[in-house]
């Protein structure tokens, strides 16, 4: 064997050895991040309303919101409803219609489905102000638009009833960051100007308290595991 054989045999070697450090160093660091992360992972609970993407929600499963339901309802809200023999009809439409009829019975139906209708546009007005006072003023802070809704185990009856869902699931979750927690207190009224609107909106981003109260709400944006139900 030449003496150059010998030289690449020994650079090969230390080449390998370098790898093998390299590899031995990538999971020494993967193994202190992990434990990092597990060091600053939270225990919280999660309302998941039934009927959106449950296939993803499966114990043990890692999962990443980028936009949440409740948000996405209000941005695609229409207002077109089914009104006797009438369907899909745009509701100043259906308002026309039932007027011409003189039907009192037609007319009670109309008013529960426009208090819907005027319901959902209530709250787009609401979360339209919310999103604009944080991008001006608190643009670290998450958005309601992309974040999940976190609440104590405490809270979890509390939200049960303010949600009001007919069919729902309470998960454990883990999550590995810091949320931020305001009030539903602090949210507007439904009869409230739009500059009314945007100063409860600037209350509700400035919000920091120590004190645990039981209508406070978590907001994460991030990767979180599910851990299990309640």
């Amino acid at each position: 064997m030449t003496k150059k054989s010998f030289k690449e045999i020994s650079v090969n070697i230390k080449n390998a050895i370098a790898r093998t450090n390299f590899k031995i160093m990538s999971n020494a660091n993967k193994l202190i991040c992990d434990e990092e992360k597990k060091k600053n992972s939270k225990i919280f609970y999660h309302i998941h309303k039934c009927g959106f993407h449950d296939d993803e929600w499966k114990i043990g499963k890692i999962l990443e919101i980028t936009k949440n339901e409740f948000i996405k309802f209000s941005l695609d809200f229409t207002p077109y409803i089914n009104i006797y023999d009438k369907t899909s009809v745009p509701l100043i439409d259906a308002i026309n219609y039932v007027q011409e009829l003189n039907d009192t019975k037609a007319q009670i139906e109309l008013l529960s489905l426009a208090k819907n209708c005027i319901n959902e546009y209530q709250i787009l007005i609401r979360e339209l102000a919310f999103e604009e006072i944080r991008r001006k003023k608190f643009e670290n802070l998450p958005s309601r638009y992309n974040c999940i809704f976190l609440c104590r185990k405490d809270q979890i009856e509390y939200w049960k009833k303010r949600l009001n869902h007919q069919d729902y699931i309470v998960y454990k979750i883990e999550i590995y960051g810091e949320p931020f927690r305001s009030r539903e207190k602090l949210l507007s009224k439904p009869y409230e100007s739009y500059n009314s609107i945007c100063k409860h909106a600037l209350a509700y981003w400035q919000y920091n308290s120590s004190k645990n109260f039981e209508d406070d709400e978590y907001l994460y944006e991030g990767k979180f595991k599910i851990l299990d139900t309640y």
